[in-house]
């Protein structure tokens, strides 16, 4: 079961809960106000950021080698 992130729209909490993929956000309860179908699933940081590496980004854009031009 994946673990996802929520947001609380009464009261703000953020919290992380895991459920299965059938899960419906409308189901997922606040720890905080205990309210149910107020938390709305945030987008995760490690989901997005996870999509570019190292050597994608080229050597020319990461340190300066010697292929700078100086001296």
């Amino acid at each position: 079961m994946p673990m996802y992130e929520y947001q609380c729209s009464l009261c703000g909490e953020e919290f992380e809960e895991l459920v299965s993929s059938t899960t419906a956000d409308h189901e997922v309860e606040c720890p905080a106000c205990e309210r149910e179908g107020s938390a709305k699933r945030k987008l995760s940081t490690f989901a997005t950021s996870g999509s570019h590496t190292l050597g994608s980004l080229g050597s020319s854009s990461v340190g300066g080698g010697s292929s700078s031009g100086f001296s």
